[in-house]
């Protein structure tokens, strides 16, 4: 609603402005109708305007937020294979060695950091 004000606020008064100084209408209720007749549309187009300008930034946004769900998803699983791998070569290692191995496999990741 902010964007639509700040850009009608300065059409309609170059309109009125005009209507006004121009000396075309021979008075007060021509004036008035002229201007109201030339803002109706300019304000069906800046509207429209608005309308794409907001739905375009929602929709930005909304992909970026989807794309950071996904390299989060993404960074999560290559952090969960990190965990498990380096875990399985410390149990490999222990079992060339014939040591005992009695660490406990990775949990579930939470907030990004290994719960167990």
């Amino acid at each position: 609603m902010l964007l639509f004000t700040i850009q009608i606020v300065p059409g309609l008064l170059g309109v009125a402005g005009y209507e006004i100084w121009s000396g075309d209408n021979a008075g007060v209720y021509d004036t008035i109708t002229s201007i109201l007749r030339q803002s109706e549309s300019l304000i069906i187009v800046i509207a429209t305007e608005t309308y794409i300008i907001v739905e375009s930034v929602n929709m930005l946004a909304e992909k970026w937020k989807q794309k950071r769900y996904i390299d989060g998803q993404l960074d999560g699983h290559l952090q969960r294979q990190k965990l498990w791998e380096d875990w399985n070569s410390r149990r490999m290692e222990a079992e060339r060695e014939n040591r005992p191995f009695n660490e406990p496999p990775p949990g579930p990741i939470q907030n990004g950091k290994d719960a167990s």
